[in-house]
């Protein structure tokens, strides 16, 4: 028997509202035909790159090793690999002294990660198809072969007790080239600009080219907006379900009172 037949009513209208709103949010009504939880999922994701753009300072610290020479012995994994890295390199500014898999790679330690940078930062503002097209092979891998060789650098550093190098090494590496290649595709918050023209290998960087990417007002407004929605949808659903069970004569007390008896 019924306890409360308003309660059961809200309780009804709520749970019937709230699945209406869910089909709403799981259907493709966000620009993109995209669905409301696919749009909530990219704009969380362009949040997170655009707080992970920090290469004009990785440039900078760049700077204090400019005219400081480096020597990297490093094996390939297979001569397309070394192939890459030969290109790569090169365009950098680097000497590269290729023997099948086996690369000697030998230059200025500033200039180099400067060029390793700007590949990263065009990597990162999704230009890869670009640079696809202009390197001969997929830049993706590409990227990843710099990551490859770069801790080989770092662990070069490291057991030769090279503090300094060591950690600027490891800032190219998760500042630059990992940042790049973990959100590939992904569009940051707030749409930095990248470098304008054509891209071309080994073009370094002038910065302030993007000073930062700007999570501004717009973007806040819209996080608050999706907090807000979320905690009023858990609200939403929960009273509902508590006034419609309620309504249907469920509740702890309820069952007490039918123990007692």
């Amino acid at each position: 028997m019924l306890s409360n037949k308003r309660k059961l009513q809200i309780g009804l209208v709520g749970i019937i509202s709230f699945m209406a709103m869910l089909i709403v949010w799981l259907s493709p009504v966000a620009p993109g035909h995209l669905t409301g939880l696919q749009w909530a999922d990219q704009f969380f994701n362009g949040l997170t790159k655009a707080s992970a753009y920090q290469f004009p300072k990785v440039f900078k610290d760049s700077e204090n090793f400019v005219g400081k020479p480096f020597t990297l012995n490093y094996r390939a994994t297979n001569e397309d690999e070394a192939k890459m890295l030969e290109k790569l390199y090169t365009s950098f500014g680097a000497k590269v002294n290729a023997q099948g898999t086996s690369l000697t790679i030998s230059g200025d330690l500033g200039k180099v990660s400067q060029g390793i940078l700007s590949y990263s930062e065009d990597f990162f503002n999704n230009r890869r198809k670009e640079m696809t097209l202009v390197l001969g092979f997929e830049s993706k891998d590409g990227l990843y072969a710099l990551y490859l060789s770069q801790l080989a650098l770092e662990k070069y550093y490291l057991r030769n007790n090279q503090p300094a190098e060591l950690k600027f090494i490891r800032e190219v590496v998760e500042r630059g080239i990992e940042p790049a290649y973990n959100f590939d595709g992904i569009v940051a918050a707030g749409s930095p600009k990248p470098a304008e023209g054509e891209y071309a290998l080994g073009a370094l960087r002038s910065y302030p080219s993007i000073e930062k990417s700007p999570i501004g007002i717009k973007e806040m407004i819209m996080l608050s907006g999706l907090i807000l929605f979320y905690l009023l949808y858990t609200c939403w659903y929960g009273f509902s379900l508590m006034y419609l069970l309620e309504g249907a004569g469920i509740s702890k007390l309820s069952k007490a009172k039918r123990e007692e008896a």
